[in-house]
């Protein structure tokens, strides 16, 4: 069987990491968080209005906790993911630290969003010829397609699929486009019939995605250019791992009171730690800053400051992810096995190549 030490591995690896491969040249970030994603203009409103009657269906398919993240006003870090990518390991998918290797898992992705990681996925599903007909071009980007699509009265089917191609493209998987296209539309439509998808794994799979793509540029040490991809979940990850180095209190966060359409700037206790750690502050992009990140990466936290696990707290904080027992850190039914063994993530599948991505 080999020696089952990984140790010596992990070792080697860490010289094939980006910052090992090239020096680095902070210019290379020009632009990479293009496709970020900020509020539209808009958004708000068709939130409300779908959520009056959708609210239900969007629970039962496990999206709504994690539509509502796309209300957070969540605030780039940019010194943070900057400094972490430069410590990326493609052969592990895993963040290589100071103190040791740490990457987002499915239980991440599940604690966080609150998504789907279990049922099954069929893929070539996603490539058939889409029912409506969505514009999304010369229709003045994101704020025109809502426009365009948010109606009154009665909620269509239409009009859901078009509000979940815009969550999904521009608030989920975050695609280069930076603006709308439909290469979403056959999930999005799948998602408004009901159908029951394992987002969490797609979500995963495309944060490992670009996680790659971009290791390959730094170890070439080329311009990163804008890879698109969820930087809002590495983000949530990172902001909750950081925790403690950060002083960060997350039961004291706030997050928008999206339930009140009256007063929006109203916030309310968070009811996830999805919802806490994207209330975290921001900061705006300095080499200083930078520099101070990639110092606490390369040395390593101090054991005091290590979250392995940061959702095993004393007492229950939050009640989301339902499927989570806070008291006893266990969760529902077979999920645990889901957790643990061995799989395959679905990555870059909706990038509009027509075929999908393993």
């Amino acid at each position: 069987m080999g020696n089952p030490d990984p140790t010596d591995f992990i070792n080697l690896e860490t010289h094939r990491i980006p910052f090992k491969q090239s020096p680095m040249d902070l210019g290379q970030w020009a632009g990479a968080f293009r496709s970020w994603p900020n509020e539209t203009p808009g958004w708000k409103e068709w939130y409300h209005r779908l959520a009056k009657s959708k609210r239900v269906q969007w629970d039962e398919l496990k999206i709504g906790q994690c539509i509502d993240l796309s209300l957070s006003q969540m605030e780039k870090n940019e010194p943070l993911v900057i400094s972490a990518s430069y410590f990326w390991s493609d052969t592990l998918n895993a963040f290589l630290f100071g103190h040791g290797p740490v990457t987002p898992t499915l239980a991440d992705v599940l604690m966080l969003t609150g998504l789907d990681i279990s049922s099954p996925d069929t893929h070539f599903d996603y490539l058939i010829k889409p029912t409506h007909r969505l514009e999304t071009k010369g229709i003045g980007r994101s704020k025109g397609y809502i426009s365009k699509n948010m109606r009154t009265g009665t909620i269509s089917e239409r009009e859901h699929t078009a509000f979940l191609m815009m969550w999904l493209e521009k608030h989920f998987f975050c695609a280069r486009a930076v603006g709308p296209s439909s290469n979403t539309q056959a999930l999005a439509e799948a998602l408004s019939l009901g159908s029951a998808i394992p987002l969490g794994k797609h979500l995963l799979g495309s944060a490992y995605h670009m996680m790659h793509q971009i290791s390959v540029k730094l170890s070439k040490g080329e311009p990163i250019g804008n890879p698109g991809g969820p930087w809002w979940f590495t983000t949530l990850w990172l902001n909750l791992y950081m925790s403690k180095v950060s002083q960060q209190q997350i039961e004291t966060k706030t997050f928008p009171n999206i339930e009140s359409e009256e007063n929006p700037t109203i916030r309310r206790r968070c009811t996830s730690f999805g919802e806490a750690a994207s209330a975290f502050p921001g900061c705006q992009f300095t080499a200083t800053r930078t520099a101070e990140y990639f110092r606490c990466f390369y040395n390593g936290f101090s054991e005091e400051t290590i979250s392995w696990y940061p959702y095993q707290t004393v007492a229950p904080i939050f009640e989301l992810p339902v499927c989570y027992d806070s008291s006893s850190h266990t969760f529902d039914g077979d999920l645990m096995d889901i957790l643990i063994k061995p799989g395959i993530l679905p990555a870059n599948f909706f990038s509009g190549k027509g075929f999908p991505h393993l």
